[in-house]
């Protein structure tokens, strides 16, 4: 596997004030920090994470205003709120930086001179116990938990607990429509 870095030179410091994109290894990344920690970061496959909330909200909206009304207003309401739910926690799992490790201090021969620490040749950081470097998304991670092909990216230190609000989003999305279809098929069954 070939350096990511050597075609990247924006990984290790990005020190431009104002800039607003850079391509860090296979993540997208826009809106950084004074620092250079980018705010929001989309993954490689950022057109799948485009077309599948496009599929939750067109979905959603559909259920909403033509099954919802039929059984009560209230079911319109808790709806819209847990198809927000999903559509929210899902957009920001996809969009929030993972935890992407920097090696701020500019030493490329830190490696070199460690000794006991974990390194990562192809970033060019040290790595703490939890930093695994994905090779789907070309970066290393601090809390590294897995790569999600359903967002694109890895799921860190810095999206986990979107992750488990899109997890409880998901949850609440189905327990709703099973809800509503059973309401529906009763009502249906009465008439």
């Amino acid at each position: 596997m070939e350096n990511t870095r050597k075609n990247n030179p924006v990984y290790s410091r990005i020190s431009r004030v104002g800039i607003k994109y850079a391509k860090i290894a296979n993540l997208h990344c826009f809106l950084f920090k004074k620092n250079g920690v980018p705010l929001l970061c989309a993954g490689p496959n950022w057109s799948f994470v485009i077309g599948l909330n496009l599929f939750f909200i067109i979905i959603g909206l559909l259920f909403i205003f033509i099954i919802c009304p039929r059984v009560s207003q209230i079911d319109v309401i808790i709806g819209i709120i847990a198809f927000t739910l999903l559509v929210v926690s899902y957009t920001m799992t996809a969009l929030s930086n993972p935890g992407i490790c920097y090696n701020f201090s500019g030493d490329q021969d830190l490696g070199h001179h460690l000794s006991g620490e974990r390194y990562c040749e192809l970033c060019e950081v040290v790595k703490k116990s939890t930093t695994v470097h994905c090779d789907e998304c070309g970066v290393c991670i601090e809390e590294y938990d897995h790569h999600c092909p359903w967002v694109s990216k890895c799921i860190g230190k810095n999206n986990k607990w979107f992750f488990y609000a899109l997890l409880i989003g998901l949850l609440c999305v189905f327990v709703f429509i099973i809800a509503t279809l059973s309401f529906k098929s009763r009502t249906s069954s009465k008439d």
